[in-house]
This record gives C-alpha cells, sequence and structure tokens, in this order.
C-alpha cells in the first residue's frame, strides 16, 4: 500500500469514528433522561403505594382526629377504582402530580360538590376508562362511600363544575389529553352520584 492509500484509509475510518462519537454523544444524554424518567415515576408510585398502605394501618384514628377536629395527617382518604386501582387524596397537597388533592373542604360523604383534582400521567389517567353507570368507592374521614358514575366530560379549565348541590355529588377532574407531554389545556371531569 502507498502512502496515499493509508492516508485516505485513515481518513474514512477517523470520519467513521466521528460519526460514531457525535451518535454517543447524542443518545447517552437522551438515555440518561429516559432512566431518570423511569425512577422518577416510580418513586411517585411508591409514594401513593405508602400514603395507601398508612391510610389502611391508621384508617381508626384518622378518622377520630378527623371527628374531633383536628387532623394528624394531611391524608384525606382513598378512591377505589377498582380492585387493583386505588388513588390516596389529601386536603390541600400544593403538588398534585405526587397524588390527587381535595380541592375545597367538602369530603365525599358529605352534602355538596366534593371536587378531587389529580394528575393526567399517573393513577388519574384511569378516568379515561369510567363511563356512566360505572361505580367507584370512597374511603375518607366520612367512612366508606359508594358513587355510580353519571357523567364525563372534556371541559376548558373555566367550565370545571364547582357550584354547591344539595345532595352529596363526587367531581373528579385531570388534564386532558391524559399522558400529555405538554401542557394540558383541557380538563376531563367524572361526576358521579351516591349509590343509595
Amino acid at each position: 500500500m502507498t502512502y496515499k492509500m493509508l492516508r485516505r484509509l485513515d481518513k474514512n475510518r477517523a470520519g467513521r469514528l466521528k460519526k460514531r462519537l457525535l451518535l454517543l454523544l447524542i443518545f447517552i444524554p437522551l438515555f440518561l433522561l429516559g432512566a431518570s424518567f423511569f425512577v422518577f415515576a416510580a418513586a411517585q408510585d411508591n409514594f401513593a403505594e405508602q400514603s395507601v398502605n398508612y391510610w389502611n394501618e391508621n384508617r381508626d384514628s384518622l378518622i377520630a382526629d378527623y371527628s374531633n377536629g383536628h387532623s394528624g395527617s394531611d391524608i384525606a382518604g382513598v378512591i377505589y377504582f377498582d380492585e387493583t386501582v386505588c388513588v390516596p387524596f389529601y386536603f390541600n397537597l400544593v403538588n398534585v402530580e405526587e397524588s390527587a388533592s381535595l380541592y375545597g373542604s367538602v369530603l365525599p360523604g358529605q352534602s355538596g360538590r366534593s371536587i378531587i383534582m389529580g394528575h393526567n400521567d399517573k393513577e388519574f389517567a384511569y378516568l379515561a376508562r369510567l363511563e356512566a353507570g360505572d361505580k367507584i368507592a370512597v374511603d375518607s374521614c366520612e367512612g366508606m362511600h359508594e358513587y355510580v358514575v353519571i357523567s364525563t366530560r372534556v371541559v376548558v379549565p373555566s367550565e370545571i363544575p364547582k357550584e354547591a348541590t344539595d345532595g352529596s355529588v363526587l367531581t373528579l377532574v385531570s388534564q386532558y389529553p391524559f399522558r400529555a407531554v405538554s401542557l394540558a389545556s383541557r380538563r376531563y371531569v367524572v361526576e358521579a352520584i351516591p349509590v343509595n
């Protein structure tokens, strides 16, 4: 081989090596970003699971504390969508990405509209599966109550039903579309009334 041929081979190898390094520099950060997303999602799932376990283990004392006018915990109860999906909800939770939060002061089981808001890429993504006639159980500081879904709809945030009601109404709200990567400008609303 001549010197020119060796030099051309080295240039080709160098070009291929540069391309491979460039691809690595692009894909490694993307991989790390994706891995961190799954770690964060697993931590959120663990938070919800711990909260449900805490509620189940301390239910009676939490209800007694609430009945006496003071709550030693921010957890307000647990929503059971079916046998496998349960979501804790809290009094005044600032970050609804961690779980769901009671909006206002009416608990499920009390007279009036109980509004619970949750994040669209976690457990509240389950709202998309609910249809009129489906049942939801809510165990809160007011006891266990069963509701039947009467409507589901997509609205803009200003149209979320907040008006007072005579009877007990459960209103569940999440961003829409579900599992959206960008900001969700609409809301998915599920309304339910007590079974009895």
